[in-house]
């Protein structure tokens, strides 16, 4: 039913629900018409994992070795990846959008977006990649760089709360038969095996605490990167008040140099004053003498 194009899926499931109730099946047949239709991003998603299954193997190995480098903090290994990891998204999100045009499905942008969205947050999360692997997306997921990715309501999922998954090389046309999904493999939802979903939920619980420890230790390094940090300021600001306090010493016994020089040269100025006055005198003293004798 997923690999049904959005115009196609409504009819498709109308189809499926109406020939599980011919066959018997009244509960399959409720649980079918219960199963959402997905975006278009997310059904974008789904028949890419059905075409493309090469494109699909290539996230799930990068996605892997990226959050095994996160979970070392190996800061090389993830520099290394980088490019890698540009190239996969763009082959993904080219392949993606190819493929929904020979469909006769054009990605709008803002789809396109949510697409490359969905396909970073299956990098960073195992449950998100899962999911995307499943080729039963209902939604777009996003990734926030912090925390897991919210998978509330983002995969079709069985009555027993089994998430659908693609069986790989199996036949699909326009109107899937049943079977076609592991969910409708599994007709009106027979119970799992008990130790599978044990084993299933360790697992989970098993990632969760990994994503949690990752998470712990991804932010005791940035607290460690922002004590550091600090301690550069600190460092910083001390060698430079220790270089503003030199030039305040400086520029102090500059000024008390200039001070005495100043105090110098005022007593010159004094002497020479005193000088210029007792010039003035004698030369008054000439005159006075020169016109007596020269009335004589």
């Amino acid at each position: 039913m997923f690999a049904a194009t959005p115009a196609q899926f409504v009819a498709t499931r109308t189809a499926l629900a109406r020939q599980a109730k011919s066959q018997g099946s009244p509960e399959l047949a409720a649980q079918i018409t219960a199963l959402r239709k997905p975006s278009v991003a997310a059904w974008a998603l789904n028949h890419l994992v059905r075409r493309r299954p090469e494109l699909l193997e290539q996230l799930i190995d990068l996605g892997e070795r990226l959050r095994s480098a996160q979970t070392r903090l190996d800061a090389s290994a993830l520099r290394r990846l980088r490019g890698e990891r540009d190239a996969v998204l763009l082959g993904l999100v080219e392949g993606a959008s190819t493929e929904a045009a020979a469909a006769g499905q054009r990605l709008a942008a803002s789809v396109v977006d949510q697409v490359r969205d969905t396909l970073v947050a299956a990098l960073a999360d195992a449950e998100a990649s899962r999911a995307v692997e499943s080729g039963a997306l209902t939604r777009s997921l996003t990734y926030s760089g912090f925390g897991e990715v919210d998978l509330a309501d983002a995969v079709a999922r069985t009555a027993t709360g089994v998430p659908l998954a693609v069986i790989r090389g199996g036949r699909s046309s326009s109107v899937p038969q049943l079977g076609s999904d592991s969910s409708l493999a599994s007709r009106s939802g027979r119970q799992a095996d008990p130790d599978a979903e044990r084993e299933r939920a360790e697992r989970l619980d098993r990632e969760r605490h990994e994503g949690a420890l990752r998470e712990a230790q991804l932010a005791l390094a940035r607290a460690e990167r922002e004590v550091d940090a600090a301690a550069g300021r600190v460092r910083q600001a001390r060698e430079a008040s220790d270089a503003a306090r030199e030039r305040v010493r400086r520029a102090r016994a500059d000024l008390a140099a200039a001070e005495a020089e100043d105090e110098a040269r005022l007593l010159e100025v004094s002497e020479a004053v005193q000088q210029r006055s007792r010039a003035q005198q004698s030369r008054d003293a000439a005159e006075a003498r020169l016109q007596e004798l020269m009335q004589r």
